[in-house]
């Protein structure tokens, strides 16, 4: 038998007592979701001692909440899921008429659908919640859609604070971003801090013919509504969350931003655990962040006060006790504890758990708690009213076949293997597949006719998915076919505020009744909803129409035509998942109104609420980012009126590290292990090893290679992977060169694999304290970490446009470093590399004087670390050569230039192959063929590469051969005449020609087919990965040995 008041007995049994008294608490946050995790976060950088008090587990470890593709199997997966089951009508009637609705058969099973067993009882529309760490940002869409400026003005407007304004409340999302997809410096964004955001990706798309013609139908008919020009090149041009105010008023096509770091899941937990975990140098906790998880929490304490001051709360331990679990049925009664607060409880259990925790408090409408005999601390009639979501409907079909895209994914459903999960846990060369996002990959902003405020007010996204919506089994209904295309429509602004949480039972361990009166019984000009739902669906229809794909629409079916059979499949079929505005912010005279403007609950002392439910309109469209935002304003907030130092809130000071697969960890601690030092307590070779390690991966994998797509090199940089590990200080140096050293700066698509400010935001976390000190002296290290700061503060426009992260401008500052053989000969080279990107990318003289570098020790040392760097030299000089201001060649010049070359080929430094190679490791005839390819030594592979760069762009500005010049150059006749060699040769095919990289990846092209290159590998290795040609009887191939140059005249032969 239900209790009816189980708190009521708990405290008034003798033989319970409290197992916990939780005590020297500043702050109390309930709730680990986008707001109370953030908040928590906050406080705790803050320096504020603070407890986390979430009812479910840490869930972290769990492929279904690790990868993106699994979004919806985690909403069902039972060890974090909290099903609750709504109505949309008060009438059963009414619910009846919706295919998701789900019974509870008399056999005392589950039954969903519209013609259910005589006797069964309606329980509802499921809508899945999450207890597990970071609350429903463990299982949401991960869609970081920007809200629209409105949402926040209006709030300003309501309560006439200023500091909710659209352009104050940006300066939170820009602090709290961590933009993957667009260059540093785009104004809007934010590149420092916890919040990852990346775009779906959109290269199967591209590559699955049934796909793009159904994304592409997409852009096709909205610039047919819109007298608009949208496709797959503005779609990739654009960005959905920009900064400009117009971004709300106009339509458009867009990537859908997902919140992800290297395609694992991002969301509030990674902010928790990154704060809870973080160390000082000396092993220490570094922030005051306490999480307690499996922790109910059923009611909040107050004193006697007046008004009464919220002092702690009163909680259950235990797994899976919240009925919403569907592990539940079998838990324990739970542990009875407290925990109090010196300065406030903070609320943050989302919009249908916060207004039951202040009822269970005795926070509410007075009438509904006494009718449940729970003491009146306050009434407050708002309490768990004015309930909004975002209606929700699907337009969908099948195709012809199976999307070539989803070959072999099964979603791990059943215990079935999952090819797709095995590519994304060992991806090849960055590129993790179709299991990168959610399954939606574009998204359109719709205006419709009947607009407010002139804004768009529909977001249609679409996917290879089977999604209509949620029901018990939905998850597995959405993936276990291939053949399915979804268009997702939600209606923003919603006109309805007319739903309801209210408490079934006083038990706070029962799940309360959720009744949202949709459209005509709810509030609002519920029409105009309509009205723009039904153009929508004539929109995507239009989709359909608009591309080659003979698709069969399924949904809404080609049986529902006209507007009114349109209209009332919308009312039977809606459903939402953004639950919002159930303890709302009003104005001081508004007695509906719950919060002020400082989330402070209204007619108590020191309890707030900070979560999805403090808006009094909801958000446009998806409320993630937005609660993350209310997060970030709440502690501003709770800080400054608590008088507390606002510390650490500028910026993240540390990196959130990214889960990787243990292949992918071995590849890279591979590459970073340093060698031995021939000087006791010296540390030069180790720093060689990572200052001449940069263009490792980003020239090897940028090879073109045969029969391999991807979308970025997508690999983490060394910092983040060892950054954690750092305890010693001059380690932390050492990662502090080494992050410039890192940054992948020619991955595929020419963007950058990190953001470059928190590293040096990390770097001067070090530099501060050290500086201080007057015991620290200011040596050779401290002065390389400084230079390294000042790089990135000295970032120019031509920095930015060939995706360098500092400037190419420092010209010989480490001069008088550069033969100390330590951390500022390692900077020294960091620079000159970047500076001699920066020549082949924009075709311009280099800025260095190489005169300054000839003092270096790598040119005295022969290790492979300084022969390495010789190199480099000699392709630096190269560049010189052939980018200089005047269009005469000197011969003499190049001559001695080409001998360097072949005497650096002579020397023979390698006492191994650059190559070795593991065969795959599934051989079946259904396996993948492709090898891991290991480099025995990292500088190895950079000497040749280098090499064979330098020996090409010699070959190119050949002045026996030809005539070229610096403008000829630049007009690219050369390249793409090359480049089309190298397209007939590999199956290469390049569709951007225009792209300002295209030269560099024709140079490293050609630096591949030189068979000296091939002879340092093994060949049946560089064959395996498209690095070979089958046939090596071409005339162009022979090799004449070092410095040989028929190759070279058969190539210049097909380029003239």
């Amino acid at each position: 038998m239900r209790l009816t008041n189980l708190f009521g007995l708990l405290a008034a049994s003798t033989s319970l007592v409290a197992a916990v008294d939780l005590t020297g608490y500043e702050f109390i946050v309930v709730g680990s979701g986008a707001g109370g995790g953030v908040l928590a976060a906050r406080l705790a950088l803050a320096g504020r001692k603070t407890l986390l008090i979430e009812a479910g587990d840490d869930q972290g470890a769990n492929e279904n909440y690790t990868v993106p593709a699994y979004q919806a199997k985690s909403t069902e997966d039972d060890a974090m899921a909290w099903d609750f089951f709504v109505r949309h009508y008060a009438d059963e009637a009414r619910q009846a008429r919706d295919y998701k609705t789900t019974y509870e058969t008399p056999s005392g099973g589950e039954y969903t659908g519209l013609n259910p067993p005589s006797g069964s009882k309606m329980k509802g529309t499921l809508y899945p919640r999450s207890g597990t760490l970071g609350g429903c940002t463990a299982h949401n869409a991960l869609i970081a859609v920007y809200p629209h400026r409105s949402d926040f003005d209006y709030i300003a407007s309501l309560t006439g604070d200023s500091s909710w304004s659209a352009d104050n409340m940006r300066t939170y999302f820009i602090r709290m971003e961590n933009n993957r997809y667009l260059l540093p410096g785009v104004p809007g964004h934010g590149y420092n801090g916890w919040y990852s955001t990346e775009t779906a990706p959109l290269n199967l798309a591209l590559l699955d013919p049934q796909l793009l013609s159904l994304v592409t139908g997409g852009a096709f008919a909205l610039g047919n509504e819109t007298n608009l020009v949208f496709n797959i090149a503005t779609l990739l041009a654009g960005d959905g969350n920009n900064v400009a105010a117009s971004r709300d008023m106009t339509p458009g096509f867009y990537q859908i931003p997902i919140s992800s770091n290297e395609a694992h899941r991002v969301g509030s937990r990674e902010f928790i655990v990154a704060v809870r975990d973080a160390k000082t140098i000396t092993g220490a906790k570094r922030y005051p962040l306490d999480v307690r998880t499996n922790c109910h929490v059923t009611k909040v304490l107050f004193d006697n006060s007046s008004p009464p001051k919220a002092t702690g709360v009163e909680f259950l331990d235990g797994k899976y006790l919240y009925r919403a679990s569907p592990r539940s049925r079998n838990a324990g009664t739970g542990t009875r504890g407290t925990a109090t607060a010196s300065r406030e409880v903070l609320i943050a259990g989302g919009a249908y758990n916060s207004p039951q925790i202040l009822k269970l408090s005795g926070i509410g409408p007075a009438a509904e708690l006494r009718k449940l005999n729970i003491p009146v601390v306050k009434d407050l009639p708002g309490v768990g009213t004015n309930l909004q979501d975002h209606y929700e409907i699907t337009v969908q079909g099948r195709t012809p076949a199976n999307f070539s895209a989803l070959n072999g994914c099964t979603f791990g459903f059943n215990g079935q293997s999952d090819p797709c999960l095995a590519r994304w846990n060992t991806p090849i060369l960055g590129d993790r597949g179709i299991y990168e996002s959610s399954g939606f990959a574009a998204t359109m902003f719709y205006k419709s006719t009947v607009s407010e405020r002139n804004e768009w007010d529909v977001f249609a996204f679409g996917g290879p998915v089977n999604f209509r919506g949620y029901f018990p089994g939905y998850s597995v209904n959405a993936t276990i076919e291939h053949d399915w295309f979804s268009w997702a429509i939600l209606k923003s602004h919603p006109r309805n505020t007319a739903g309801s949480v209210t408490l079934r039972t006083s038990d706070p361990l029962d799940v309360p009744d959720i009744l949202y009166k949709y459209f005509d019984t709810g509030s609002g000009n519920f029409d105009a909803d309509l009205q723009a739902m039904t153009e929508t669906v004539k929109l995507t229809r239009d989709a359909f129409k608009r591309q080659l794909v003979p698709i069969r629409e399924e949904l809404p079916g080609a049986g529902v035509q006209g507007d009114a059979a349109v209209k009332q499949y919308i009312k039977d079929t809606a459903w939402g998942h953004h639950a919002s505005s159930t303890c709302p912010i009003g104005a001081d005279n508004d007695p509906m109104a719950v919060l002020d403007s400082s989330f402070r609950v209204r007619g108590v002392a020191g309890l707030r609420v900070v979560d999805a439910s403090v808006y009094p309109r909801i958000p446009g469209t998806f409320t993630a980012v937005s609660t993350y935002m209310v997060g970030e304003k709440a502690a501003d907030v709770i800080l400054s009126q608590n008088k507390c130092k606002m510390q650490n809130l500028a910026q993240t000071p540390f990196l959130i590290k990214v889960t990787q697969s243990r292949k992918e960890v071995e590849y890279f601690t591979l590459l970073r292990r340093p060698t031995v030092s021939k000087q006791p307590g010296k540390f030069r070779d180790d720093i060689h090893v990572g200052s001449v390690l940069e263009p490792v991966v980003p020239f090897y994998e940028g090879l073109v290679t045969k029969g391999i797509n991807r979308t970025r090199a997508g690999r983490p940089s060394i910092l983040e992977l060892h950054l954690a590990s750092c305890s010693n200080i001059r380690n932390n140096f050492r990662d502090s060169v080494d992050a410039l050293a890192s940054r992948s700066l020619c991955s595929i698509k020419g963007t950058e694999d990190s953001k470059p400010s928190t590293y040096y935001s990390h770097a001067l976390q070090i530099l501060i304290p050290i500086l201080g000190s007057s015991t620290e002296a200011l040596n050779e290290e401290v002065l390389a970490a400084i230079v390294i700061l000042r790089q990135y503060e000295e970032m120019t426009d031509t920095d930015f446009g060939v995706r360098l992260s500092g400037s190419s401008k420092l010209l010989n500052s480490m001069f008088s470093l550069a033969s100390k053989g330590g951390l500022g000969e390692a900077a020294s080279w960091i620079v000159l590399r970047q500076d001699y990107w920066v020549a082949l990318v924009k075709s311009q003289p280099l800025s260095i004087n190489l005169d300054s570098y000839k003092g270096s020790s790598s040119f005295v040392v022969s290790d492979p670390e300084c022969l390495a760097n010789r190199a480099v030299f000699l392709c630096a000089q190269a560049c010189a050569y052939a980018f200089q201001p005047t269009m005469v060649r000197d011969l003499d010049r190049w001559n001695k230039l080409n001998q360097e070359l072949g005497n650096w080929l002579i020397s023979n430094p390698w006492h191994a192959d650059p190559l070795w190679v593991d065969p795959p490791h599934d051989t079946s005839a259904n396996g993948s063929a492709f090898p891991t390819v290991w480099m025995t030594h990292p500088a190895h592979v950079v000497g040749y590469q280098h090499y064979s760069l330098a020996r090409m762009i010699l070959h190119i500005f050949n002045p026996y051969l030809s005539k070229p010049s610096l403008d000829t150059f630049r007009r690219r006749r050369e390249s793409e005449a090359s480049f089309r060699l190298l397209a007939t040769l590999y199956g290469y095919t390049n569709t951007t020609q225009q792209a300002v990289l295209d030269n560099f990846r024709l140079l490293l092209g050609l630096a591949i087919s030189n068979p000296r290159t091939l002879s340092y590998g093994p060949e049946g290795a560089t064959r395996k990965l498209g690095l070979a040609r089958q046939n090596t009887s071409e005339d162009w191939m022979a090799d004449e040995g070092p410095g040989g140059a028929t190759e070279l005249t058969v190539v210049t032969r097909q380029l003239q």
